[in-house]
Formats: structure tokens, sequence, C-alpha cells
């Protein structure tokens, strides 16, 4: 968690290269393609925090925030806790 929307954007878009590099790097080893493809849901996950931040700041319309919010929440608290031991098994 960064603290700011634009060091959450510039994290969340490196670590979304990292994962479509990792998922085109592992094209022939279609084991690995769910790990690698963690990488771009974590990525989206800080892009979804930068526009989170953004609405505590203002800037952004009134729909946004709310939905950005839940969106982060649910993906946190739902999909992590589900998807990570699913991935160590």
């Amino acid at each position: 968690m960064c603290c700011s929307p634009e060091g959450d954007l510039v994290s969340g878009a490196v670590v979304m290269a990292i994962g479509v590099d990792a998922c085109l790097y592992r094209r022939a080893r279609k084991k690995y393609r769910f790990v690698a493809s963690l990488l771009i849901l974590l990525g989206l996950h800080q892009i979804d925090e930068s526009l989170v931040w953004r609405s505590l700041k203002g800037p952004v319309s009134a729909g946004i925030g709310p939905a950005a919010m839940w969106i982060y929440l649910m993906f946190a608290f739902d999909v992590l806790p589900v998807l990570i031991p699913a991935l160590v098994l």
C-alpha cells in the first residue's frame, strides 16, 4: 500500500508488465500459467487501489469511488484468501 494514487498506479503498471512477460515466457509450460497470471491480477488490484486513493482526494466522479472501493475489498477479502492457498496446493 503506497498512500499515493500515483505510486499505486506506477507500481500496478510495473507489476502487470512483469505478469504479462511471465505469462508470455511460460507459454510452453501451461502448468505454471495460473501462477504467472497472479501478477496480472495483483497489478490490477494496485491500479484499483489508485482509484480508491484518488476518490479519497476528491477528483473522481461519485460513482467510481465506491465501486473501486468495493472491488478492492472483494479482491482483498474474497479472492486472495482463496486464490493463494489454491496456488500453493
